[in-house]
């Protein structure tokens, strides 16, 4: 027995000290940073991949200060339109605060996902992307063209499909509100 532990004591330190040489080595966490614009201002930012970001006001994005693992990750709270930086090795996924989510292979989209509004719309103007959403307990995936503008009904958990050029839902980009055939009150609610 005395034999076997006197063996066995070499080993356990040489891993103690394999464990304590990871550690010390081991890549301190990203912290998460929070962007909002002030009210009635839009706000352009980098994210650390190179992905742009155009951020609406009254909206949050919320990303770490850099990517790890296998997806690039962050929280979107109203509105914003993202030029994503390709990187077929790790998917860029945009959360929402209704448990869906927009996965995204290299792209140009915008995406509207306000707490309060009880739509979700994608309108994508090139590359693909994935809109991830909840039909009872599962997820499923809808893929999007370029040119196309998806709703999702959050309490219905219906989605529609609509063409369009993207000119009035990207106007607010530019400081440009464009009216089309726009119900008065969705209008008053955008002014």
């Amino acid at each position: 027995g005395q034999l076997s532990a006197a063996l066995l004591f070499p080993q356990l330190i040489g891993l103690l000290l394999w464990k304590q040489h990871r550690l010390q080595h081991a890549e301190p966490m990203a912290e998460m940073l929070e962007v909002r614009p002030n009210p009635g201002m839009t706000t352009r930012l980098k994210l650390p991949d190179g992905t742009s970001v155009c951020l609406n006001s009254g909206s949050t994005l919320s990303y770490p200060s850099r990517f790890t693992g296998d997806t690039r990750s962050v929280s979107l709270s109203g509105e914003a339109y993202f030029e994503v930086a390709k990187d077929t090795e790790h998917r860029f996924i945009v959360h929402t605060p209704s448990q869906s989510a927009v996965e995204v292979y290299g792209t140009r989209f915008n995406l509207e996902a306000y707490p309060n509004d009880p739509n979700i719309t994608t309108t994508l103007t090139e590359g693909k992307v994935g809109f991830l959403y909840k039909e009872g307990t599962t997820t499923k995936r809808s893929l999007l063209e370029p040119g196309q503008k998806l709703i999702y009904d959050v309490s219905s958990q219906n989605l529609s499909r609509h063409r369009t050029s993207g000119i009035s839902e990207l106007s607010w980009t530019e400081g440009k509100i464009i009216f089309d055939n726009t119900p008065l009150p969705e209008a008053l609610l955008i002014l």
